[in-house]
């Protein structure tokens, strides 16, 4: 239900963690716990890296043509700092995706 949740909030740049747990029903430790212990990333890490998955996959699909497009698509609000996760996730930077 979380990686679903995520998902669908990825374009939102205002969605937040909050937000997961008043959804979920669950409180902000319980959160921690389950995702720390599921994927061994604190909840704002693990939701930053479902934002780059889905980064990746519009920019290798080639559905978005600049990286202000698909840093708005995700969630984030500047392409240089987008630019910057990316390239420190992925080794590459998103323009040579493109």
């Amino acid at each position: 239900r979380l990686e679903t949740l995520l998902k669908s909030e990825v374009s939102n740049a205002n969605f937040n963690m909050l937000k997961v747990e008043k959804q979920l029903f669950i409180s902000r430790s319980k959160l921690q716990r389950r995702i720390k212990k599921t994927t061994g990333l604190t909840p704002n890490k693990y939701f930053r890296e479902i934002r780059l998955q889905v980064a990746r996959e519009l920019l290798e699909s080639g559905k978005i043509e600049t990286i202000s497009e698909v840093a708005a698509a995700v969630g984030f609000d500047t392409p240089h700092y987008f630019s910057t996760i990316y390239e420190k996730r992925f080794g590459k930077r998103p323009v040579e995706v493109l």
